[in-house]
């Protein structure tokens, strides 16, 4: 379970997705609305079996063979060499004779050699103290597994960051140092760089490298020169490196892949060029550990497949080879912009894609216009083409206000009659806290798919039956409770504020009203009691460590040395850990203070709704529904709450029928059917309907979202510090808030 004893406000990562269509007529067709026919792939497992018990770390391609190295669970993680050919022959599979090695880097040579560089570490056990040694070595092995003399680099070399084989020596890059090796692993030379210390190294062609280091401000890239060791002058590129997974191009100077896409880049070019679109062709891989062009046409690529038919997930290798042009069927396009392509996004629209007949949905990702001057480009370029009614159709957002900004311009459409004339989902059977929480003025802009809840718990023995309180209710209530006990043990000054702000962020600011309201009395009072709070940690942790409570830290609610815990609750397991395991009785969900006592808000990872411009909201529906379907909302197990009760009863049932105590482990802390606590597991029995009932009971009750309000929580940062210094007086920090952040709300209307 993740509690906050500090800061709960979370800054929501913006996720903003996008769906237009050919269908929508009134809108110009653009390029996004098009397949690039010349960047459909198709993915070909490789079908390599690798030994049993044998988990592979990376995999590289040379001349037509796989090279890999891994370790082996049967064996104590022992280090292990793989090497075969591409369709999985001839595999041959090699183990270190140091049973402590750990491989760091693993390079071909020529003539199917390969050179390794690792660590080992040699125990020093005494009767009274255990230490060790670690050292660096180098190896070559050769295509029967055979080991040549191992290279000692310790007391020159700390780590290796990088390696590059030449035709006659082999570099070895160390911070800002390079080291020549002949092909016996042999000392050359070493090269120092003054002001230079190697970041990030790709490979080029022609015998060079692009370089990357920190300059004053950024990281800055050069060429180097591998025959004569000599760096460039800083260049000037066209995209911003830091968005891209980087290898070594056969065509081009290199190969950049971002969360969509392959792209081809030369280093004088002024953009890349799209070789392959991954979620065009259907492929929903999202990260790989290699990738290598064997040529302009065909790619390998290795990568841990989470989503394997054992369930287990397994390391995959495929092949990538282009589809003919001629051979890709055309479908009306659905678009789809992001600021990042998340999987579960990822996976949804692969599998729209795959199911739908008539429609298909296409991924802009709107970081590709980030820059290192500026990497809210891409959040700029997407609210530019809202406001200027050149948006999507169909926006995915984790930050309410990214929806909220623009529902006074009446650019979102109402889904209500989409919900209402679904055949197969009820909105009786969705949670109508919810969809209030998607709604303004009875219209429902936003469908939340799944939430979390963030409140304050206590014990209902000590808050009686409360059901919420205000600022002033709970200060009253702080000088009932025992004189050793802490209200809300470990928060500060800022982060009680900031916590105050995330679940009161509806009350205190109204976006789509373009109004806030931080000269009210709650307010005032908030800031009254934060300034009794301690100004930093250190205070905090140093009371725990003289009482005892640093090491049995999940006993502080039980022995009410804390009365009241900060939580977010994202799942039955975690509310069953928070009721049978840190407070140990009937808990009361008293919330945060709050002027309507109603201080208890729910997170969700995004949210969708349809654009008002858009002329087919009928189609647009077709793929946000598939959030609300069954196959969707019943795996949403450890993901929060699913908004449809049917899904969220189905859980419960077997979070009911667990067996509580024995099993493994992991898998039993993981279920929370253990609760960790005075350095043991001890086993806690499942929920009880009853205590679902209550849960769910409580989950009807809560009606506030969260939004991101980082901007607003900079200004009241900036002038609460005055207030809290003694600097200034309290109306005068309250008026300069409510001034700045009305000032804020009407310029971002």
């Amino acid at each position: 379970m993740k509690k906050k004893i500090g800061r709960v406000l979370v800054v929501s990562l913006l996720a903003i997705a996008t769906m237009t269509m050919v269908a929508c007529g009134k809108k110009k067709e653009t390029n996004e609305h098009k397949i690039d026919k010349n960047a459909i792939y198709k993915e070909v497992d490789l079908g390599i079996q690798f030994p049993e018990g044998v988990e592979i770390n990376s995999a590289h391609v040379k001349d037509g063979r796989l090279y890999a190295n891994g370790y082996s669970f049967e064996e104590g993680y022992a280090q292990k060499l793989i090497t075969c050919n591409l369709d999985g022959s001839d595999m041959r599979t090699f183990g270190f004779s140091d049973p402590n090695a750990y491989i760091e880097i693993m390079t071909p040579l020529k003539d199917g050699k390969i050179v390794i560089f690792y660590t080992s570490y040699e125990e020093i056990v005494t009767e009274d103290t255990y230490d060790y040694n670690t050292y660096y070595y180098a190896t070559i092995v050769d295509e029967n597994g055979k080991f040549g003399e191992k290279v000692d680099l310790t007391d020159k070399i700390e780590y290796v960051s990088n390696v590059q084989v030449l035709d006659d020596k082999i570099l070895v890059f160390s911070d800002d140092k390079i080291y020549t090796l002949d092909h016996s692993l042999n000392f050359v030379s070493e090269k120092e760089f003054e002001n230079i210390n190697f970041g990030r190294m790709f490979a080029l062609r022609g015998d060079k490298m692009l370089i990357s280091s920190w300059g004053e401000e950024k990281e800055e890239y050069r060429t180097l020169d591998l025959k004569t060791l000599e760096l460039s002058d800083v260049l000037t590129l066209a995209v911003n490196m830091n968005l891209y997974d980087i290898s070594a191009g056969s065509q081009y100077d290199l190969i950049l892949r971002d969360n969509v896409s392959v792209y081809g880049f030369n280093l004088k070019d002024t953009e890349p060029k799209v070789l392959v679109n991954f979620v065009d062709s259907d492929i929903s891989v999202s990260y790989f550990s290699s990738f290598d062009a064997i040529d302009d046409r065909t790619f390998v690529g290795a990568y841990y497949d989470y989503d394997s038919d054992d369930g287990r997930g397994a390391y995959k290798l495929a092949k990538y080879e282009k589809v003919n042009p001629e051979d890709v069927v055309e479908k009306q396009i659905l678009t789809l912009g992001c600021l990042y392509l998340d999987n579960n996004v990822r996976k949804q629209v692969i599998h729209f894609n795959k199911t739908n007949e008539n429609y298909r949905i296409r991924v802009i990702d709107y970081s590709s216009y980030n820059t290192e001057d500026d990497w809210d480009a891409g959040s700029k370029k997407f609210n530019s083409d809202v406001a200027s009614g050149k948006g999507p159709d169909i926006v995915i957002a984790s930050d309410s206000t990214t929806i909220h900004n623009y529902i006074s311009k009446g650019l979102y459409y109402d889904m209500n009659s989409l919900l209402d004339n679904d055949p197969e989902i009820k909105r009786e059977d969705l949670f109508p806290n919810v969809i209030k929480m998607g709604s303004y003025d009875g219209k429902l802009y936003e469908i939340i798919p799944s939430f979390y809840i963030e409140t304050v718990v206590g014990k209902k023995s000590i808050l009686g039956d409360r059901q919420g309180w205000t600022m002033k209710e709970m200060m009253e209530f702080e000088k009932t409770i025992p004189e050793k006990s802490s209200l809300i043990m470990g928060v500060t000054r800022n982060e009680f504020v900031n916590n105050m702000l995330a679940v009161n962020s509806s009350v205190y600011v109204d976006m789509a009203s373009g109004k806030c309201s931080f000269d009210s009395d709650d307010f005032r009072g908030l800031l009254e009691y934060a300034k009794t709070l301690p100004e930093g940690d250190d205070d905090y942790y140093n009371q725990l460590e003289e009482e005892g409570f640093w090491e049995s830290y999940e006993e502080m609610w039980l022995s009410n040395r804390a009365i009241l815990m900060p939580t977010t609750i994202y799942s039955l397991s975690d509310y069953n850990q928070i009721l049978k395991g840190y407070i140990g009785e009937d808990i009361t969900f008293i919330g945060y203070p709050s002027e309507d006592r109603k201080g208890s808000s729910a997170y969700y990872y995004f949210s969708l709704g349809i654009s008002s411009k858009c002329p087919s909201p009928e189609s647009a529906w077709e793929f946000v529904r598939t959030y609300l379907l069954a196959e969707y909302q019943n795996g949403l197990q450890y993901n929060g709450v699913p908004i449809s009760m049917s899904a969220f009863d189905e859980i419960a049932k077997k979070a009911m029928n667990r067996n509580a105590g024995g099993g493994d482990e992991d898998i039993l802390y993981e279920d929370t059917d253990t609760f960790y606590i005075n350095g043991e597991y001890i086993t806690i029995k499942p929920l009880t309907a009853d205590e679902i009932k209550k849960y769910k009971d409580f989950i009807l009750t809560v009606d506030k979202s969260q939004g991101s309000l980082s901007d607003v929580d900079l200004i009241i940062d900036e002038e609460t510090q005055g207030y809290f210094q003694g600097d200034k007086s309290l109306d005068d920090v309250v008026k300069n808030i409510q001034g700045r952040v009305q000032l804020f709300i009407s310029e971002k209307r």
